[in-house]
């Protein structure tokens, strides 16, 4: 019986594991790796560089 929930678990961590790999980025036609935040590399790395300008433009708008 124990050889049995030990074959249930590795097939279940085997199935896990092939999705998670499988995840691309979810930008829309990127079928690049997961990177962090769900972006490619690339894309994640846009992403901080548009936050970081919206960011930077609010801290002058505020100032005027």
């Amino acid at each position: 019986m124990k050889k049995r929930w030990m074959a249930v678990l590795f097939i279940l961590l085997m199935v896990v594991q092939l999705a998670a790999c499988g995840r691309t980025c979810k930008e829309k036609d990127c079928k690049e790796e997961i990177y962090d935040d769900g972006y490619c590399k690339y894309h994640y790395y846009m992403n901080v560089g548009d936050n970081l300008l919206q960011d930077i433009q609010g801290m002058f708008e505020q100032k005027e």
